[in-house]
């Protein structure tokens, strides 16, 4: 069954709504999306672990480390502090916690929670503009 998700209607901002859309359906410039359809010079696929993130030495620029991990970034690391500072704020230690522990179990829940969804579009639409093509 079809169903509007109620962070669709929280998320005001059309550029932050789309930055959600673009990360759920992995229709971003993450290098892990990317490298995909390209191969190597031999025809063979490039590996997850072989699609690597532009700013730090990390072998996989993937949703959950640019968001969560990557430190190579002092831009990145900023916007990423300001935000967990805001996830403690509002939600307490726990949530913040999870985001390192289990990422995309911690997207689902700040997607779902009224105070951090707006805040988490936001932080989403910030980071994923410092990875252009």
């Amino acid at each position: 069954m079809l169903a509007l998700r109620p962070y669709l209607r929280m998320i005001k901002i059309p550029a932050h709504r789309n930055a959600i859309s673009h990360l759920l359906n992995a229709s971003h410039n993450l290098a892990v999306e990317r490298y995909r359809y390209r191969r190597h010079e031999d025809g063979s696929y490039i590996t997850q672990d072989n699609r690597p993130c532009r700013y730090c030495d990390d072998r996989t620029e993937s949703e959950v480390h640019v968001l969560f991990n990557c430190g190579g970034c002092p831009d990145l690391v900023e916007k990423r502090s300001t935000f967990m500072l805001k996830v403690l704020d509002k939600s307490g230690p726990v949530l913040r916690d999870l985001c390192y522990a289990e990422p995309v179990s911690a997207v689902v829940t700040l997607l779902d929670h009224k105070q951090l969804c707006t805040d988490f579009a936001r932080f989403t639409h910030d980071v994923l503009k410092m990875f252009p093509l």
